[in-house]
């Protein structure tokens, strides 16, 4: 999974997994499954752009994190992008970075929090 970290200032966009689906009630980032080797920037960017409606611009790359639930193992590749239009995406919400430590996260997700603090 390529993992958008798409920021507006101090803000950070993330998604409250809906109640009734695996892993409900935490916080994710927005991300874009990929089969695909190496780092898809693009790829996500113009997905970005058309599911969430974001211009971003990519930034710093993290390095992959891996994450396993149940009997799936996922790699979470994360990208920091930044957009000047702090918009509402439906389905998420823009939270302050200093907020990201006290709020309920997967595994995987929380491990790319810590890359932000």
């Amino acid at each position: 999974r390529s993992v958008a970290l798409i920021h507006c200032g101090s803000k950070i966009l993330l998604r409250r997994i809906p109640k009734g689906s695996l892993m409900a009630d935490l916080h994710e980032f927005p991300y874009l499954d990929t089969k695909e080797e190496g780092i898809p920037t693009g790829k996500l960017v113009k997905w970005v752009h058309t599911k969430l409606h974001l211009r971003v611009a990519v930034g710093k790359t993290f390095p992959e994190v891996r994450q396993g639930f149940t009997r799936y193992r996922v790699y979470l590749r994360p990208f920091m992008m930044s957009t000047q239009n702090k918009k509402l995406v439906d389905s998420y919400i823009w939270v302050n970075v200093s907020e990201l430590r006290s709020l309920p996260f997967s595994s995987g997700h929380k491990k790319i929090v810590n890359y932000l603090n």
